[in-house]
C-alpha cells in the first residue's frame, strides 16, 4: 500500500515537472518572439532617424511624412514594451527579467 502511494506520487511529480517544463518553454518562446518583433521596430526606429537626419541636412522642408512615420513607429514600439512588461509582470515572484534575459525561478 505504502508502495503504491509512493508510485502515485512519483507520477504526480512527473505530470507537475512536464507541465512546468512546456509552461517555461512557451514562455521561452513567447519572449524571443516578442524580443524579435522589438527589435524589428528599432531597427526600422533606427532606419527614420537617420532618414530624419538626412532630410535634415539637405534642407528638405517636407519632413511631415517622416514625423509621421517616426510617432507611429514609436507608438509601436511604446505599445510591445508594455506588452513585453505586461506579460512577465504577471508573475513577478517566478520571473526576472536582465537585460534581455529572462530567469524563471521557482
Amino acid at each position: 500500500m505504502e508502495n503504491t502511494n509512493y508510485d502515485e506520487e512519483l507520477k504526480n511529480d512527473r505530470r507537475l515537472v512536464c507541465s512546468l517544463i512546456y509552461e517555461i518553454n512557451c514562455r521561452k518562446e513567447q519572449l524571443s518572439q516578442m524580443e524579435r518583433e522589438y527589435n524589428e521596430m528599432t531597427a526600422t526606429l533606427q532606419g527614420l532617424i537617420n532618414g530624419l537626419i538626412a532630410k535634415i541636412n539637405s534642407k528638405d522642408s517636407n519632413l511631415w511624412g517622416w514625423e509621421l512615420q517616426y510617432n507611429v513607429t514609436v507608438r509601436q514600439l511604446k505599445g510591445k514594451n508594455a506588452a513585453l512588461r505586461l506579460a512577465f509582470a504577471e508573475e513577478p515572484d517566478k520571473n526576472i527579467i536582465y537585460g534581455n534575459t529572462l530567469a524563471i525561478r521557482g
